[in-house]
């Protein structure tokens, strides 16, 4: 939370507990048990809490508190009556030692169960927005009603959200080393980049994977181009979504203006090709040349933290994967350019080369260097043509290119 600039207030539950915070709602809670076991039942099917309170004390002899069982409450003593029975941990049954005995919840020395501890804690701190995970979807739902049928409050808003998923669309395996850690995210990619991941979408499991991490990193720029107006949406409503979605990837601190946004794979090539000696300085260098060149200390030290991402990205990956999406058109614009461009030997005529296929067919030539920036970037801007030709290679570029035009996904033509 710290690293992503999250303001929050860290409350232990021991702590909530042993302060009475939660006296009121537990007390509520007890008293009206009856009503909170009947909730239960009829929103998960469990019988349990129509025997017993929604309530576990610790036992005063052995000191475990999921082997207990509360079975009477006295409202006036606010002293809870139970016996240490034994039970079902993680799978595995841990025998009670039988003790009977009495807890007052002013102690602190208990808690409440999940099904009814959700509705205490809403209430006490007055919690007025909660996202939660599918598998919690019953419990969520039991604490909903009890806090509006037994606590008298309404229960915060909530959105659902459901589990990411490996490439193959399975759940992320530990035991498989597939688990992303917000840790090793960060190696690679900015927190913007990985709360932009959060917040696109909530609903639905979705596939992740470290290598979306570019993908990320330049629809964050895309967004930040979009909201300080380097970026035109004739759709409003898009407009309107980007520009929240941007707001909240940045948790509403908007920063003072944008910084430089090299793509994230040329950042990378040229990590690659620098001298060891002096990676940063070289690839600095390079992107002045490209037209990325600081111009404060705030656009440097921005560029120096996308460096670092991308030293590192090529030091542990050999690729970047970038989806392209392309209409028979632009297809068609990105082949004749990889045709031509074999013949030219320097920048003058990489760049002559997409002016006169834009001539040939027709097009505004702004037509033709989105068609490839899309190919070769998967977005629709990029640095300047021909000083990126000369950066990857032009081999590298044209290859790129053609396989470009024959693996990409297909939409149906627009015009520019």
């Amino acid at each position: 939370l710290d690293t992503f600039g999250i303001e929050y207030k860290f409350m232990s539950g021991t702590r909530v507990y042993k302060s009475g915070l939660l006296n009121p709602q537990i007390h509520a809670i007890l008293v009206n048990a009856k009503k909170v076991g009947e909730i239960i039942l009829e929103v998960t099917g469990q019988e349990k809490y129509m025997r017993v309170l929604p309530y576990l004390p610790v036992c005063a002899n052995c000191g475990r508190i999921y082997t207990t069982e509360a079975v009477s409450y006295d409202p006036n003593t606010r002293s809870v009556e139970y016996v240490c029975v034994g039970g079902e941990i993680a799978g595995k049954w841990y025998e009670g030692c039988g003790f009977k005995g009495e807890r007052k919840i002013s102690e602190g020395e208990g808690k409440l169960v999940w099904k009814s501890e959700f509705a205490a804690r809403w209430a006490a701190l007055r919690i007025n927005f909660e996202a939660y995970g599918k598998e919690l979807t019953d419990s969520v739902a039991t604490n909903d009603r009890i806090c509006r049928e037994v606590l008298r409050v309404e229960p915060p808003v909530h959105t659902r959200y459901e589990l990411f998923l490996n490439k193959q669309g399975k759940k992320l395996s530990k035991s498989a080393g597939e688990l992303i850690t917000h840790t090793e995210w960060l190696k690679y990619g900015s927190p913007q980049s990985l709360l932009l991941l959060m917040f696109k979408r909530f609903e639905g499991a979705r596939e992740v994977g470290l290598e979306d991490i570019p993908i990320y990193m330049n629809e964050y720029d895309v967004l930040e181009e979009i909201y300080f107006g380097k970026r035109r949406l004739e759709d409003k409503s898009e407009l309107v979504d980007k520009i929240s979605l941007y707001r909240y990837s940045n948790l509403l601190r908007i920063p003072p203006k944008p910084t430089l946004h090299p793509p994230y794979n040329l950042v990378v090539y040229l990590c690659r090709i620098a001298p060891k000696e002096n990676t940063v300085e070289y690839v600095l260098n390079k992107l002045a040349d490209y037209g990325y060149k600081p111009l404060d200390d705030y656009e440097r030290n921005d560029l120096l933290k996308r460096i670092n991402y991308a030293m590192n990205w090529a030091r542990d990956f050999e690729t970047i994967s970038v989806e392209v999406t392309l209409d028979e058109e632009e297809r068609a614009l990105v082949k004749s350019v990889a045709q031509l461009l074999l013949e030219q030997t320097n920048e003058e005529g990489y760049q002559a080369v997409v002016y006169q296929v834009a001539k040939q067919k027709g097009v505004e030539p702004k037509r033709v260097f989105r068609a490839l920036y899309k190919a070769l970037l998967g977005q629709e801007s990029g640095p300047r043509f021909s000083s990126y030709v000369s950066a990857m290679g032009k081999q590298n570029v044209v290859e790129r290119l053609v396989k470009a035009a024959e693996d990409s996904k297909t939409t149906t033509s627009s015009s520019s």
